[in-house]
This record gives structure tokens, sequence and C-alpha cells, in this order.
């Protein structure tokens, strides 16, 4: 059974959090999307990982570019 200490502990996903600290807001290039609120979680499965991330506001125009975003 994988717990959330495997999960924060494992290198491929402190990795994916180092890179996913390095993206920034389309529409305000100075503030990143961990910094936004917009990135919530990082999920690794047998395949890959899955990036959760949640829009600011209902309607968020940069939600469709941030969600097609290949890291």
């Amino acid at each position: 059974m994988t717990t959330l200490v495997d999960i924060a502990l494992d290198p491929l996903v402190q990795q994916a959090w180092q890179v996913l600290d390095t993206l920034t807001d389309p529409e305000i290039p100075v503030v990143t999307l961990r910094d936004m609120g917009i990135v919530r979680e990082v999920l690794r499965h047998e395949d890959g990982l899955d990036i959760i991330i949640t829009p600011t506001y209902s309607g968020c125009p940069a939600m469709e570019q941030i969600g097609r975003a290949h890291v």
C-alpha cells in the first residue's frame, strides 16, 4: 500500500514539483502556477504522472493552455 509519505518521497514526484515550480502563469509571467495555487497535486501511476490543476476562478481562459503543457 502506498502512503502519502511514500508519494512525497518519490524521486520522480519530487522532480516533477521542481519542474512545476518553474512554470509561470501565461497571463502573469512573474508568478508561478504553484504560487497561484493552480497546481494542486502530483500523482504517480505505473504509466507516468498526473498533475492535478485547479483554475483560479471559474472560466479561467488560461486553463486550456496550462492543461496542454507538456513538461
